[in-house]
């Protein structure tokens, strides 16, 4: 747990996977299985590609069946749900709802048996989902439930992540309804972020840069928003944090079409779809598509023309990576 403070998050994998096999070697099935819990935990925090991280959580479960870890089981449940969401396998991505889990019944068996933690991580995925497809009441409401994590919950992986969902919706939220409490607890996250990267989160500088760009924006200064906003594109690439590079790239886009420069916006969005695209994340990429097709078919020239096409044969076919005809920022 240190070592997620200290070391980028793609070189954390390493001491989950030794965890396992002290823990198997040692008789300690339940430390080897909570390891393999932390490791997908990780893997999807990171911006692994879903495709991976669908097949190492069936494993994962398969083995834990094999074992009887009926408990471990219910802390994969979640994640799994997640990725299949957001590779387009559930009606309702926003909801943790589908062919591995039922969200309200592994609820209930949380509040049954008082486990807190797994309900926090519940909370902090299905935030995670209503902040990408847009379901901001819902994400309200997760909001004022998950805020006590950072007390239950010490692994900094999830505190971090749980931070830049938190930032981005109060921003979001006080765009829309100009609620002083918002605005508050938006700037209340910013200052913690920030003092994470002082202390030397290197996991948290992307992060630390997005909140400060919607500052910027919430100031209305659109060139530092510009640059805290390319500065943290800059830095998730750096980590090979793929799924926020793809959005701080989405809200660039979102404010520039905002302030009406559609090309830049066009260019910002476009990226961000493809970014989305190669990560695995079929549904994300198409609920940008379908909010943003009107501009998106307004400003491609014929150079652009192919990428767009080909993005949608993918979209409407297998699914697969796109190549891109531009240069990815």
């Amino acid at each position: 747990f240190i070592s997620a403070w200290a070391e980028p998050g793609y070189l954390t994998h390493k001491h989950f996977c030794r965890g396992y096999e002290v823990g198997m070697q040692t008789g300690d099935i339940n430390w080897a299985m909570f390891n393999l819990k932390c490791s997908n935990d990780m893997a999807v925090y990171t911006g692994k590609p879903l495709s991976y991280i669908e097949k190492e959580c069936k494993s994962c479960i398969e083995l834990m069946l094999e074992y009887e870890q009926k408990n471990a089981i219910n802390w994969l449940l979640p994640i799994l749900q997640f990725v299949l969401n957001l590779m387009g396998c559930s009606n309702d991505p926003s909801v943790l709802s589908g062919s591995v889990m039922q969200q309200e019944d592994l609820l209930k068996h949380c509040n049954e048996n008082e486990n807190r933690n797994l309900r926090n991580m519940i909370t902090l995925y299905r935030l995670w989902a209503a902040f990408y497809f847009e379901e901001f009441d819902l994400a309200a409401m997760l909001v004022q439930d998950i805020q006590d994590m950072s007390k239950s919950n010490r692994a900094p992986n999830t505190i971090w992540r749980c931070a830049l969902l938190e930032g981005l919706t109060a921003f979001t939220l006080f765009q829309r309804k100009k609620s002083r409490k918002w605005k508050a607890h938006a700037a209340k996250i910013t200052s913690k972020v920030r003092e994470w990267v002082k202390k030397g989160a290197v996991n948290c500088n992307h992060i630390l840069l997005m909140l400060e760009a919607e500052t910027a924006v919430l100031n209305g200064d659109k060139e530092l928003a510009k640059q805290k906003y390319d500065a943290a594109i800059t830095a998730s690439a750096r980590v090979g944090f793929i799924h926020d590079r793809a959005l701080a790239n989405e809200r660039a886009g979102k404010y520039m079409f905002q302030l009406g420069d559609k090309y830049l916006a066009f260019h910002y969005l476009n990226v961000a779809i493809q970014l989305y695209s190669r990560w695995g994340a079929k549904a994300k990429a198409e609920h940008l598509l379908s909010k943003h097709k009107i501009l998106l078919d307004e400003h491609h020239t014929p150079a652009m023309n192919k990428t767009v096409d080909r993005r949608w044969t993918w979209l409407a076919s297998k699914g697969k990576s796109v190549n891109s005809d531009m240069e990815l920022r």
